[in-house]
C-alpha cells in the first residue's frame, strides 16, 4: 500500500478544497487506532478517517460505515472536548512529507477562540495521531512516545511537538531534474532505486511507474541507458512533478485477474494490467480498504 508522498500531497489538496471552512460536529474512535470526524462542509456531510494502524495508517474522507463502542475512549473524548465546534480553518502540508495537519479553530480551556492542530503521522508502524495546541505544546496522542521508547522525541502530554527527523532527500518541486540525471549518468544502480534514494516522497511502485513512462529499464542503471532514454525520463520526471504542483492527478485502484482491489495511488499505475481510475483520491482509498475489510471478514468467519 503505497501512502506515499505524492498520495499524501493529493490529500491534502483534495481535504483543503472539501473541508476548509468545515465544522466539526462529531468525533469517534471506533478502532483503538483509528478516529473519525464528522464535518459539515459546504452544505453537505463529510466523514473524515484518520488511522494510524501500523500497516494501514491513512488519512482520507470515507462512505464506510464503522461501529463505534459504547463506551468511547478516553482520546476520543479529549477530542470532543477540544474539536467539537471547531472550525477548519486549512490543511497544513509540506515538502511531500507523510504528516498533515488539521487547523482547527476551537475554544479553549477559558472559552477563548485558539488554533489547535489535529497531526496525522503515517510513518508505518512510527504512525500517530497528536493534537497540539497553539503554542505547540503536546495535549495528547493516540499513542504515547516515552523516553525508553525514543529519547530524542518524545510524544507525551506537555511536551513540545517536533518533527520527525528530515530525510536527506530532495522535495520533488526543488529537483533540478536536468542536473540530477546528469550527475548519474555513470551509475550502474537501477534507475528506480537512485531515484527512490533521492526524491522525497517517491515509493517502490511510483519510482518503476515513472521509469515504466519513460520507456525506460527501471532495473538498469543510467550508464546502461541511451541519451534518448535518459532525455525520456528527464521530460517524464518534469512533467509529472509539474501535474502534482498543479493539483492534477489521476487516482486508481490496481485490480488482480480476479477483479479484487490490490493496490491504489494518486497516479495512474499503467505498470499493472488491469486498473479503475477515480475522479477522488479518497473515493481510490475508500474502495481499496472496503475490498481489504471485507476479505479480513470473510476469512474471521
Amino acid at each position: 500500500m503505497p501512502f506515499d508522498g505524492v498520495v499524501a500531497k493529493a490529500v491534502a489538496d483534495e481535504l483543503n478544497r472539501n473541508i476548509t471552512g468545515g465544522r466539526i460536529y462529531k468525533v469517534y474512535q471506533p478502532e483503538k487506532d483509528t478516529l473519525l470526524l464528522y464535518i459539515r462542509s459546504n452544505n453537505r456531510n463529510v466523514k473524515l478517517l484518520l488511522s494510524s494502524n501500523a500497516n494501514t495508517a491513512r488519512l482520507h474522507m470515507t462512505e464506510i460505515e464503522y461501529e463505534n463502542p459504547a463506551s468511547p475512549p478516553m482520546f476520543c473524548m479529549l477530542l470532543r472536548k477540544h474539536l467539537i465546534g471547531g472550525t477548519i480553518v486549512g490543511i497544513d502540508f509540506s515538502n511531500y512529507e507523510r504528516i498533515i495537519g488539521l487547523l482547527i479553530e476551537a475554544d479553549d480551556e477559558l472559552g477563548d477562540r485558539s488554533v489547535k492542530k489535529l497531526i496525522i503521522e503515517i510513518m508505518g508502524r512510527h504512525s500517530n495521531i497528536i493534537l497540539v495546541n497553539e503554542g505547540g505544546k503536546i495535549i495528547d496522542a493516540i499513542k504515547h512516545v516515552d523516553q525508553d521508547v525514543n529519547r530524542v522525541r518524545e510524544i507525551m502530554p506537555a511536551r513540545t511537538y517536533i518533527l520527525p527527523p528530515a530525510q536527506d532527500k530532495t522535495i520533488p518541486s526543488r529537483l533540478d531534474v536536468e542536473a540530477f540525471i546528469g550527475s548519474i549518468r555513470e551509475d550502474e544502480r537501477p534507475l528506480s532505486k537512485i531515484l527512490l534514494s533521492t526524491v522525497l516522497g517517491f515509493s517502490p511502485v511510483l519510482c518503476r511507474e515513472i521509469c515504466i513512462r519513460a520507456c525506460v529499464d527501471p532495473d538498469m542503471g543510467p550508464k546502461y541507458h541511451s541519451e534518448n532514454n535518459l532525455q525520456s525520463l528527464i521530460e517524464t520526471l518534469k512533467h509529472s512533478i509539474d501535474c502534482w504542483e498543479k493539483e492534477t492527478y489521476t487516482p486508481c485502484v490496481v485490480l488482480d485477474s480476479t477483479g479484487k482491489a490490490v493496490d491504489f495511488h494518486a497516479v495512474l499505475l499503467t505498470q499493472y494490467g488491469k486498473t479503475e481510475p477515480f475522479t477522488s483520491i479518497s473515493e481510490a482509498i475508500d474502495r481499496f480498504h472496503k475490498a481489504r475489510e471485507m476479505k479480513v471478514q470473510v476469512r474471521n468467519k
